[in-house]
């Protein structure tokens, strides 16, 4: 069995100012802190919806380094992970703001 690995971004990266406190979007005006991104390869600031900055993305490559040494270990999260229901699902998929989706087309 081969496995290939693959890094993506599904078009979530933004153009930003830094601010004192944080990121700002500079498309949306807001501080950057949308819950986005694989659970298990979420920084914590980002899982808690608090402003965060570029070290978010450190965080989850360190996370993808890891689980792509330890596959048993990322085989286990992720069968856990799957132990959702419905609503928990729909949480993930549904954008906070679809307007902002609009926006940038």
């Amino acid at each position: 069995m081969t496995i290939a690995y693959v890094l993506i971004d599904f078009g979530l990266s933004c153009h930003f100012e830094r601010k004192e406190n944080g990121l700002l979007n500079k498309q949306t005006n807001l501080m950057i802190k949308e819950n986005l991104g694989t659970s298990i390869f979420r920084a914590p600031e980002v899982a808690n919806q608090e402003n965060y900055s570029e070290k978010v993305d450190i965080f989850s490559l360190g996370m993808t380094a890891m689980y792509l040494f330890d596959f048993e270990k990322m085989e286990r999260e992720f069968k856990k992970n799957r132990k959702c229901n419905w609503s928990d699902l729909l949480d993930e998929l549904i954008w906070k703001s679809p307007l902002m989706i609009l926006q940038d087309k």
